[in-house]
Parts: C-alpha cells; structure tokens; sequence
C-alpha cells in the first residue's frame, strides 16, 4: 500500500511539472510574438495603428500647410489689393533728358544775374541756354524766342525735359520766364516739378502747382527734344 501511494505522488508531480513548463513556454512565446509583431512593418500596427509621434507630427504638417498661402492664393490676393501692386511715382525720363536735367541739377544754387548765361550767373533763359548748349540742343537767347523755337504741347503730354513758360513779374500775355521740367506726376495730371534760375533764390527747383505766383503766371509748354 505504501508504494502504491509513492508511485501515485510520483505521477502527481510530474503531471504538474509539465503543466508548469508548458504554461511557462507558452508566456515565452507569447511575448516573442508579440515583439515581432511591433516590428514588422505588414502588421495592423504598421498598417493603421500610427504611433502617437507619427500623428503629432502628421497635425503639425497640416497646420503649415493652412498657415502657409498657396502661390494661387498669394497671386490672387496681390490681385485683389491694389496697394501690392508696384506703381511709377514719376513719369521716366528719355536717356538725352535724363542727362541734361542731371547736369542742370549740378548748378543748383548758382546765383541769378541779369543776362547772365554762365556758371558765375544766371538769368532763366541765359540757363536753359546755358545745360541744353552742353548737349548740342541750341536754344536762342531770350524767353520769348525759347517759346517760338520749341513745339507747342499741352499740359497732359509734358514728359521730364520739356520747358513750361510763365508770365514775368506782371501777369500778361508775355512770355517773360521758363523752367525745366524735371519730374512728371502720371497720378496727378498737371502736376510737375521744375529747375530755374529765379531773382529771388537763384538756380531753384519748385513744385507746380504751387498754389500761388506760378499757378498763376503759367503761359504754356514748349518741348525742343527729339524723344
């Protein structure tokens, strides 16, 4: 009776050996597969399982593509404003009026004198005679024959280089002074700035319309260039 009972605890514990081994060999395998499985690139995880970084970095991608303006959408806003659209301020001078007026700045500030038509002193027409000479553009002596001599235009074809005649000190039908046209407004017709010899400042630059003495002494325009 006694080694029957021994064999029986002998089988006993082999049997729960067995089961423990197996139950052991089983959790192996499970986290094998399971580390497999985060690592091939076919399985659910890979295929619609995104890992939170992926998505985070998916979200951050989306919110610069709304931040940032497709080039339709910046062209069309540019369309939309005006204001983005670039605008001459000036009216460009021809490449032979660019260059008398640039030489006829450099005698800013020369003092006028009565027919005077040098550098030591200048009266209006004795100064036009004076730069336009510099360039093989002959202008007679006085202002009277300046206005004969050049080609009538009106206001709304005066371009940088073109002469703009005024009445003297007593308003009248008489051509008594002339200015170089030096910079042409497109955005506002009649509006124009000019360089001259005056009594008063010498060789000058104004603006017309000025509101006041040669708004109201103006006679019209001459142009002696070949644009």
């Amino acid at each position: 009776m006694a080694r029957h009972s021994h064999h029986s605890i002998l089988i006993i514990m082999l049997l729960v050996g067995s089961l423990l081994a197996g139950s052991c060999a089983a959790v192996k395998n499970n986290s094998s597969a399971g580390r497999k499985l985060a690592e091939m690139p076919g399985t659910a995880r890979s295929r619609g399982q995104v890992s939170r970084p992926a998505r985070l970095g998916e979200k951050r991608r989306a919110a610069q593509k709304l931040k940032s303006p497709t080039t339709l959408e910046t062209a069309q806003a540019k369309q939309d404003n005006p204001q983005t659209k670039p605008q001459d301020s000036t009216v460009k001078p021809s490449q032979k009026a660019s260059e008398i007026i640039a030489y006829a700045k450099k005698y800013a500030g020369t003092r006028y004198k009565y027919g005077g038509n040098t550098p030591a002193g200048f009266d209006c027409s004795g100064y036009l005679e004076f730069v336009f000479g510099h360039y093989s553009v002959f202008l007679p002596r006085t202002t009277s024959e300046q206005y004969g001599q050049s080609k009538r235009i009106t206001i709304d074809e005066i371009r940088p280089g073109d002469l703009a005649f005024f009445n003297g000190r007593s308003i009248g039908s008489t051509v008594g002074h002339v200015a170089l046209i030096t910079e042409v407004s497109p955005s506002r017709k009649g509006t124009f700035k000019m360089i001259h010899a005056t009594v008063s400042g010498g060789v000058m630059i104004d603006s017309y319309p000025d509101g006041g003495y040669y708004s109201s002494r103006l006679i019209g325009f001459g142009r002696v260039l070949d644009y």
